[in-house]
């Protein structure tokens, strides 16, 4: 299962400051989608929350839907 390091300030400088493909292949025990994964978060922690559910609406036309519920799971409660 992916996980996030998007607080571990030397891996995301590092990843600024390389290719994703350097990145990986530094970091060779992180998997493509803990990249983006992370990327992803950095971005939802930036955003506001008109901004979140938008992103959310985003992601999910991305057909990244399990990955938008896990960061705004209320966008996807329903009330009764």
């Amino acid at each position: 299962m992916a996980e996030t390091f998007h607080n571990d300030i030397n891996k995301v400088a590092d990843m600024l400051l390389i290719s994703k493909d350097e990145f990986l292949k530094s970091y060779s025990y992180l998997s493509e989608e803990d990249y983006n994964m992370t990327i992803n978060q950095i971005l939802y922690n930036l955003f506001s929350y008109t901004q979140r559910q938008e992103y959310v609406e985003f992601l999910i036309s991305e057909g990244q839907e399990e990955y938008a519920k896990k960061i705004l799971p209320e966008h996807f409660m329903t009330t009764n």
